[in-house]
């Protein structure tokens, strides 16, 4: 796991994205890293926690974002303020499929049926792993959509509680304007020993905004 870490901010990403070795990251972006360290960098963020919460900062204040290049979450990103997740929504050619079934075999969500000899993929228990594509021995599924899904507010310590997952898939620019955004209700409603889960707002991340990525 590769990571970046401040005295106002941590961002973790699995080896899915910092060494692209792993064979189950669907991540498109190998710098989002990067990128997502200069977005909070260059935002205020410092010096707006700086002014606000000085040197008395404590651990679970900081804004912490976890890149992971798959479902299996290695890096957490369930339990942080913001979680990326790399994701590609598969799809079946009809004409291709022979119905052998073993996408569905390799389907680790029972997400795939064979009906009438064609297998059919159910986008509600679907986790968009991509891990049928290359399983399929006819090429019969196909990367439909490519992207990334987004939680946020997660958090541990003695009320804990699981990120909640934003609706859709999401590009590097959107997932840029998300961060603004989150950081912004943030810095709107900051208090000492108060979580950002407490505060966040779904509808107003996953509409649109007139941030430019």
């Amino acid at each position: 796991m590769q990571n970046i870490k401040d005295i106002h901010y941590v961002v973790d990403a699995c080896r899915g994205f910092s060494e692209k070795d792993c064979p189950n990251s669907v991540a498109l972006d190998s710098d989002l890293l990067v990128q997502l360290d200069g977005v909070i960098s260059g935002s205020g963020w410092k010096k707006y926690m700086t002014i606000h919460a000085g040197s008395g900062l404590k651990a679970h204040e900081k804004m912490k974002i976890s890149l992971s290049g798959c479902p299996n979450g290695c890096s957490r990103p369930h339990i942080y303020d913001m979680g990326i997740i790399g994701a590609t929504r598969p799809q079946v050619i009809s004409s291709l499929c022979t119905g052998c079934g073993v996408c569905a075999d390799v389907c680790r969500e029972e997400a795939i049926n064979i009906t009438d000899d064609k297998a059919v993929i159910s986008p509600d228990k679907c986790l968009l792993c991509g891990e049928c594509i290359p399983a399929c021995p006819e090429d019969a599924i196909t990367r439909h959509e490519q992207g990334y899904r987004i939680v946020v507010g997660g958090r541990l310590g003695r009320h804990p509680r699981l990120a909640k997952e934003l609706k859709g898939l999401y590009s590097l620019e959107q997932a840029v304007i998300v961060l603004k955004k989150l950081m912004r209700m943030h810095q709107t409603a900051f208090e000492q020993g108060k979580r950002l889960s407490s505060i966040i707002n779904i509808p107003d991340l996953e509409t649109e905004t007139d941030i430019e990525p």
